[in-house]
């Protein structure tokens, strides 16, 4: 894991390494500089609570996913949980996936199993609305996207979200609604040792648990509105962002145009994963300013750069306050690195 854990590391910087060298060698870094010192402080900060409130409400659908099983989880410890994965996906792509359902397995007495497997159908949910999202903004501005991203095409688009998105709800398709599981295990581990066997089963029932929601239609609505949640609190720091800074090429920008370079920075981040999406992040966002908004190298630069620090910025800094508070709570780096224990607290 500590080796594959580096490479997936050591990629990610080469990766960032020439994104970042790309960026700042088609624009002026003083121009840049000077873009950024003049934006609007206010505009600015009203992108944190957006933010902030985005990993709320994703703490709030991740409590929605485990309610069949677990309807008593606490909302701040999920948001900790969340922050703080968030926080470590900065630093090395995806580690958050695994750390923050720790965290809070650790915190609230669930199975891990369970946590990990109700992440999984969260990021299915998130798939599917970017799935959506990439649908709708090609629809309404086809042009746009191809002129952002020329490469772009449904090949690449199957290649790095629907494939795995078919292999993922196949599989959890066999898990969750048929016998397959449980059969393979009796019919080899059991006949050579029956507790491995049933500790297996009893993983496999951890993992279905964390799955139910999908067999529980009374959520299915709740879901979706607190995934469009999630979504709009996306969209509007770009918008934001946008009225910060003094770009004026194209002064009509509106909410619907910060969803298009969403999507555009979406579908980079996704096809090249890096520590934080740094390289990624500004370069997608700067292509999408210069081609579809007209905006120089160095304004689609700035926008980047501002960009990505409210977002990211954010999530780390909150990240490591979260990390902090749980530790206080009872969490320590040994329970982090998996080999302690801490009992659920009666905390809400």
């Amino acid at each position: 894991m500590a080796r594959s854990n580096s490479l997936r590391l050591s990629i990610g910087i080469i990766i960032v390494g020439m994104a970042l060298w790309y960026v700042a060698s088609i624009a002026d870094l003083g121009v840049m500089a000077r873009i950024l010192s003049q934006a609007d402080p206010w505009w600015t900060l009203a992108c944190i609570p957006c933010v902030l409130l985005s990993h709320l409400v994703r703490a709030r659908r991740w409590q929605t996913l485990l309610q069949p099983v677990h309807p008593d989880t606490g909302l701040w410890t999920a948001f900790n949980a969340v922050m703080i994965g968030y926080a470590a996906n900065t630093i090395i792509p995806r580690s958050g996936e695994l750390i923050r359902p720790f965290v809070y397995s650790r915190r609230e007495g669930i199975p891990l199993a369970t946590s990990i497997s109700s992440v999984i159908v969260e990021r299915v949910l998130d798939v599917i609305a970017l799935l959506i999202g990439i649908v709708l903004v090609l629809g309404i501005e086809h042009d746009k996207v191809t002129a952002a991203i020329p490469n772009f095409s449904p090949t690449m688009l199957f290649g790095s979200l629907v494939l795995p998105l078919i292999v993922l709800l196949v599989l959890i398709g066999i898990v969750v609604f048929t016998s397959a599981g449980p059969a393979m295990i009796d019919a080899t581990v059991r006949r050579f040792h029956a507790r491995t066997a049933d500790a297996m089963s009893s993983m496999l029932g951890s993992v279905r648990a964390g799955l139910s929601v999908i067999t529980t239609p009374s959520l299915w609505f709740r879901l979706a509105i607190e995934s469009a949640g999630v979504w709009v609190l996306y969209i509007l720091p770009m918008w934001f962002v946008w009225l910060a800074l003094p770009i004026r090429s194209y002064p009509a920008f509106s909410f619907v145009d910060g969803a298009i370079v969403l999507v555009v920075i979406a579908i980079g981040v996704t096809i090249a994963p890096t520590p934080g999406a740094l390289g990624i992040y500004q370069s997608f966002a700067q292509a999408a300013l210069m081609r579809i908004y007209g905006a120089s190298p160095e304004e689609g630069l700035a926008f980047g750069v501002l960009a990505w620090l409210v977002n990211y910025g954010t999530a780390l800094l909150s990240g490591g306050i979260c990390l902090v508070i749980e530790m206080r709570g009872g969490l320590s780096m040994r329970d982090m690195m998996g080999r302690g224990r801490v009992e659920p607290t009666s905390e809400r």
